[in-house]
């Protein structure tokens, strides 16, 4: 049985490998229990990819999730958008006032009624500089009842120190670092796109590991070689997908 604290062999996509799986449980478990959790790691790991997979699950379970892209986000456009993505039917224009004044009857709906919610913030470290003291206020507003998931890159020394920085790390009650894509994560994530299409084409161990050298162990990049794979098995009737074909789907993937 799927229990919270569980890892269950069928949380989505994004979760292949035990370290992945494990990340995604993880933050599960603070999303039903109103935790703050803080996922980190290099560009192209798949952060954004295991948040929208989380995402889905989490609505699927019953929790209101609201999913907010924070790249260049300032605390001006801040409330709007969480209210937006909260369904709140906010007027284009409403002032400041006005929906801090909406939010807050939310929260405090919420909180009355029991609801569970999980706020998932993608690109925090993206965010503007303003927005900071913002979010702080909302996450007062809306209390432990609500879960608070944020993504954002590992960061360098230079930013460290940074005061968006220091709030993503002073909150986070659990901080996360997801490692690039190791081999069975690229044979799962190929195996899985192609059985999407309805193609069970076998893969060279050798198209693996030309895969993993040609993306770097990224995510996104693998993401897309895998796409290319599926639509080259399907065009061109392809057997097995080997190096050979790795390779000139490569050179699709770099122009």
């Amino acid at each position: 049985m799927d229990t919270l604290g569980t890892i269950v062999p069928h949380l989505s996509e994004a979760a292949t490998s035990d370290s992945r799986v494990e990340a995604q449980e993880r933050l599960r478990f603070l999303a039903h229990t109103g935790g703050r959790g803080l996922l980190t790691g290099a560009s192209g790991t798949g952060k954004s990819w295991l948040l929208s997979e989380l995402a889905g699950q989490l609505r699927r379970e019953g929790l209101a999730v609201a999913e907010i892209d924070m790249t260049a986000v300032d605390s001006r456009e801040f409330p709007g958008l969480v209210a937006s993505r909260l369904g709140l039917g906010v007027a284009v224009g409403m002032d400041s006032i006005e929906l801090w004044s909406v939010l807050q009857d939310h929260a405090e709906s919420s909180r009355r009624m029991g609801r569970r919610m999980s706020f998932v913030l993608d690109h925090a470290d993206r965010a503007d500089g303003s927005v900071w003291n913002a979010l702080l206020r909302l996450m007062e507003q809306y209390g432990p009842s609500c879960a608070w998931l944020l993504a954002c890159r590992t960061p360098a020394d230079s930013v460290a120190d940074q005061p968006g920085w220091s709030v993503l790390r002073d909150q986070a009650w659990l901080r996360i670092e997801l490692p690039k894509l190791e081999r069975r994560d690229a044979s799962q994530l190929l195996s899985r796109d192609l059985a999407k299409r309805g193609n069970s084409t076998s893969i060279s161990p050798a198209a693996i590991d030309a895969a993993l050298e040609i993306t770097g162990g990224e995510a996104r990049c693998m993401k897309q070689l895998s796409q290319l794979a599926g639509l080259a098995m399907e065009s061109d009737e392809i057997r097995e997908l080997d190096e050979a074909v790795i390779l000139e789907l490569a050179k699709e993937l770099l122009r």
